[in-house]
């Protein structure tokens, strides 16, 4: 059994590291982002389907009703996103990208997107598809033991008062 713990301990800390350089990489090439590291699927989410509703955000990006909430509310605090109630249904908001957001956006996802080139383009095809495989089979086997109450999504980590007051953004301010 040691041997069997050993080695979960060196993949978990590789996942840990590898975790900690992709941001690392996100930071350097956006060093003046104003998004937490999970508000950019949010937002991206809002750009791809103007006039969603909060619930809509929930079922897409398999998050809870209040982390929801709470980077909209950030996202709207920071005139990136507006929200205007729904005509059909007074106590439904609508959430629609202000040019502020969609400019943000797209800023930040060049970042993300050669953070991934430069993580991903290491591995051959046949390795890309393997390793996604790979992380589908160890995110099903944790979902199993995990309520979406327990993540703090859309950066999915769990809240166990670890990351000192809620900050997501490694210590920058907002």
């Amino acid at each position: 059994m040691e041997d069997k713990t050993k080695s979960y301990r060196e993949l978990g800390w590789k996942l840990i590291m590898l975790k900690s350089l992709r941001r690392g990489s996100i930071w350097k090439l956006n060093p003046d982002m104003q998004l937490h590291m999970g508000q950019l699927p949010v937002l991206e989410c809002i750009i791809n389907n103007k006039g969603c509703a909060q619930r809509d955000l929930c079922e897409r990006l398999k998050v809870s009703a209040p982390t929801i909430t709470n980077s909209c509310r950030r996202l709207e605090d920071s005139g990136l996103i507006v929200r205007e109630v729904d005509s059909e249904n007074r106590r439904s908001n609508r959430l629609y990208p202000t040019p502020d957001g969609e400019a943000l956006a797209a800023k930040c996802r060049a970042g993300f997107d050669t953070t991934d080139a430069l993580t991903f383009d290491a591995l051959t095809p046949e390795e890309q598809e393997t390793f996604a495989a790979l992380m589908d089979k160890m995110i099903a086997a944790l979902q199993k033991e995990t309520s979406e109450d327990d993540l703090c999504a859309p950066c999915m980590h769990h809240h166990g008062g670890h990351h000192g007051g809620g900050r997501h953004d490694g210590g920058r301010s907002r």
